[in-house]
């Protein structure tokens, strides 16, 4: 019974640790986001994701949510629990997790434990003298106290686990979440100056006037882009896109998440 409580308390320590590592290994992502997410009314949700991370974060955008921090780390499994903890922190509404099993590990761990042996000694003694004697018996104990080993077994399985936490983004602007040009690109359209569309926001501005995912923009008002923009609110602007092998013209008026 002993090694079983011991054995338990030793599995117990081992999966768990001082720190979350959905706290420990946390990544920030919310300071250029500052003034344009919306605090959750709800308590954090956790849904499963589809595809690889960048494929999620194109998905979420889609319905109006940014990334605003990722954990990532190896160990044994952690529940949902330290997950919602962590995105009531930094302000998550939603919480994308992705755990997978990489390896085991096992071995044993020594416990110096003391047994105690006690014995008994009995005897009988006789006493002579004046022409008579006395007999009479004594009985004694002793214990003794040495050190045990004992060796308690654990197994403990590995993940690879991921969370990404969302909050809710304000009105955008334009709406469309952008990358630097692949080299591809830049082959293709002969400029180091653009940017790739990889998700447009349902219903923004840019949603409306058609851009779609996968459109590269090679200048806004003839001017060439080297990094992400900003319209003026209520002002319509010409976007140069290259979409496949067609060189577009498109006209994108800036909503009311825009400067005036």
């Amino acid at each position: 019974m002993r090694v079983k409580v011991l054995a338990a308390i030793l599995t117990s320590a081992l999966l768990s640790g001082c720190q979350s590592g959905f706290s420990q290994f946390y990544e920030d992502y919310s300071a250029p986001l500052r003034g344009r997410i919306i605090a959750p009314t709800s308590d954090p949700r956790v849904v499963a994701g589809v595809g690889n991370s960048d494929q999620v974060i194109a998905s979420m955008f889609v319905d109006g949510y940014v990334l605003i921090g990722k954990s990532l780390f190896n160990g044994p499994i952690e529940g949902r629990a330290a997950a919602i903890k962590k995105a009531r922190e930094v302000g998550a509404e939603i919480i994308v997790l992705d755990a997978r099993y990489t390896n085991t590990n096992q071995g044993a761990v020594p416990i110096m434990t003391q047994q105690a042996a006690t014995s008994t000694t009995v005897g009988n003694v006789a006493v002579y003298g004046g022409g008579s004697s006395v007999v009479g018996t004594y009985s004694g104990t002793t214990t003794t106290v040495s050190p045990q080993t004992t060796y308690i077994p654990y197994s403990v399985n590995n993940y690879d686990q991921q969370a990404l936490f969302f909050a809710r983004q304000a009105i955008p602007c334009v709406g469309l979440l952008s990358a630097e040009l692949s080299e591809e690109d830049r082959r293709s359209i002969g400029s180091n100056k653009g940017l790739r569309i990889l998700a447009v926001r349902r219903n923004s501005p840019a949603y409306k006037s058609d851009i779609i995912a996968g459109d590269l923009i090679l200048s806004i008002d003839g001017q060439a882009i080297e990094g992400n923009f900003q319209l003026r609110r209520g002002v319509p602007s010409t976007i140069a896109v290259r979409r496949g092998a067609r060189d577009m013209i498109i006209s994108v008026t800036g909503g009311d998440g825009c400067p005036s």
